[in-house]
């Protein structure tokens, strides 16, 4: 565990190969209306507020957040907009033959979450967005 702020966290990072350019990488994790696609642990739907996004999330409450998208450098961050700060943070690189894309997941220990949980929600989301672009087998 970490601290941000004196905050208890937990910071995650997981990362696999995608067989697609990263251009179609970020037409997925740069698309807030994919989240459900790939994260629904974090939004059953989304919906655009404003400049920002909510999700509904799974435990029946909103939860408002901004999506940051380089697609330039190959970056899509999902922060969430409440305190204590939380968020998913992708880095798609170009390899060449494919994509190279990491995902850090930073959550509040005191969500309730454990480390080993958020380990496997990254891996389940790293492989949904590669069902998407068709990741290497």
């Amino acid at each position: 565990m970490h601290t941000i702020d004196d905050m208890q966290t937990i910071v995650v990072s997981r990362s696999v190969e995608i067989d697609a350019g990263k251009g179609e990488v970020m037409a997925v994790i740069g698309d807030a209306r994919q989240l459900p696609a790939w994260a629904p642990g974090f939004a059953r739907e989304v919906r655009q507020m404003g400049d920002g996004w909510v999700s509904a999330h799974p435990s029946g409450f909103d939860l408002p957040f901004e999506l940051k998208v380089d697609a330039e450098c190959g970056t899509a961050d999902v922060v969430v907009t409440s305190s204590p700060p939380r968020g998913a943070y992708l880095r798609a690189l170009e390899t060449g033959t494919g994509c190279h894309l990491t995902l850090t997941i930073i959550v509040p220990a005191a969500d309730g979450v454990d480390e080993a949980g958020q380990q496997e929600v990254a891996q389940a989301e790293l492989r949904a967005i590669g069902q998407l672009v068709g990741v290497r087998p």
